[in-house]
């Protein structure tokens, strides 16, 4: 999983967009990327897919406050998609690109999540042979309780 350490954005009316983002890994390790965008959330969207080498596509975006006032907290939803799954991601901050970059981070760990998972259930040769074994062992047991 990775963690957001810190972004920064240079954006304007008359200028590309350009964030520069810092995630952690799991194990510690810090890897900074800078990106161009069509605005500062998608220049820091880009980013972060340079980091983790995504090749999710995004399928949905939103912005809702969630509270009221100049300090409202702005809550931002992220839907990617890659290999045919969804995956959704959340952040909550009153920075709304704050929000937009950990809702996308949440997205991604939520896709990693599942591609360990899937990498891990897969059956390979040294897996395989194990449990082959044990299902012999237990048809073999079975005559034996027929047998009684």
């Amino acid at each position: 999983a990775w963690r957001l350490e810190r972004f920064i954005i240079n954006s304007g009316s008359t200028i590309t967009s350009t964030s520069a983002v810092c995630l952690v890994s799991a194990d510690g390790r810090r890897d900074e990327r800078v990106a161009t965008g069509d605005g500062p959330i998608d220049a820091s969207f880009k980013a972060i897919d340079k980091i983790v080498g995504s090749k999710a596509v995004l399928e949905d975006f939103s912005v809702d406050a969630v509270t009221g006032g100049k300090d409202a907290q702005g809550e931002a939803r992220v839907r990617i998609k890659r290999d045919g799954r969804i995956y959704n991601g959340q952040g909550v901050s009153t920075d709304v690109i704050d929000a937009s970059v950990r809702a996308y981070v949440d997205a991604i760990n939520a896709m990693i999540a599942d591609a360990s998972y899937a990498d891990s259930s897969r059956p390979d040769s040294s897996r395989a042979e194990p449990s082959a074994k044990r299902k012999d062992a237990a048809d073999a047991a079975v005559p034996a309780r027929n047998a009684s």
